[in-house]
């Protein structure tokens, strides 16, 4: 069942957002099935995700693209985040370098990108820092990666 929320998710990300909105959902739906394989775990991933794609969808404000994968960075981050915070830094960092090169794709500016870099760096070490050592429950995942994202969408503002 776990499987199908997943596919189902990927495919709302797809079609409402477009192939970059769900590679990013992919890459961290993958690490959560390995992690945590359920079918909550997989809603509370994607959760906060869905809010941005449906306001992305309502809008059509491109920006949206970057509070919505900072929430996927920042979920990938707590997925892996253990004893040692290196494997949460490379979790988080891969998925802000996914939406790097998709941004890079996207004919995006290099002021944009660093702004958005800048913005992605914060928004994932203050989400990480509030979501504590517990951060691979899901109820703390949602927590850090909605804060993350309303940062990262606080930063479209600068």
């Amino acid at each position: 069942m776990a499987n199908l929320t997943g596919v189902i998710a990927l495919a709302a990300a797809a079609l409402y957002g477009g192939w970059e909105w769900a590679l990013v959902c992919l890459i961290v739906l993958v690490a959560l099935w390995r992690f945590d394989p359920g079918v909550l775990p997989v809603l509370a991933t994607v959760g906060v995700s869905f809010f941005w794609l449906a306001l992305f969808h309502w809008t059509g404000d491109r920006r949206l693209f970057f509070p919505y994968s900072m929430q996927f960075a920042v979920q990938m981050a707590c997925l892996l985040r253990g004893r040692m915070a290196k494997p949460a830094i490379v979790g988080g960092g891969s998925i802000v370098l996914v939406f790097t090169v998709i941004r890079i794709s996207q004919s995006a500016t290099a002021a944009v990108l660093i702004v958005e870099l800048a913005v992605a760096g914060a928004a994932l070490a203050l989400a990480l820092q509030a979501g504590g050592r517990g951060s691979r429950e899901a109820s703390v995942r949602v927590i850090a990666g909605a804060l993350g994202s309303v940062l990262a969408f606080a930063g479209l503002a600068i």
